[in-house]
């Protein structure tokens, strides 16, 4: 059931996932259940990347009017956020980039909803 993936995670929940005890609190899912939460406003990540500060998410599209009047419609876009830490592993601040997936990321079940960090 994907309803259950919408269940914010926090970092004590994200241990037990990784742990394999999450019993069906959690649910891990697909990519193709994780684009349909990106769509609808969530922030997702995988438990195989170990760490709950990377995040991938979606932002809508946008139209605007250039000033020749043609009008330029952009797609929705993936994004990633990873943290940037300072020289004793403190999160100073976040970068965000575009994001695609491999091959991996797509063939992964290991998908879950968290809380956005930005």
């Amino acid at each position: 059931m994907v309803e259950n993936a919408l269940i914010p995670l926090d970092k004590e929940a994200m241990d037990q996932l990784r742990a394999g005890k999450f019993g069906d609190k959690f649910i891990l899912m697909d990519f193709s259940a994780a684009l349909q939460m990106l769509k609808n406003g969530r922030s997702v990540t995988r438990v195989g990347w170990r760490k709950l500060d990377i995040q991938v998410f979606a932002i809508e599209e946008k139209s605007y009017e250039r000033m020749d009047g043609i009008k330029i419609t952009s797609m929705q876009s993936l994004y990633m956020v990873k943290p940037v830490q300072d020289s004793e592993n403190n999160i100073i601040g976040y970068n965000q980039f575009p994001f695609v997936p491999s091959s991996e990321s797509l063939f992964a079940d290991d998908w879950v909803v968290v809380e956005p960090v930005i």
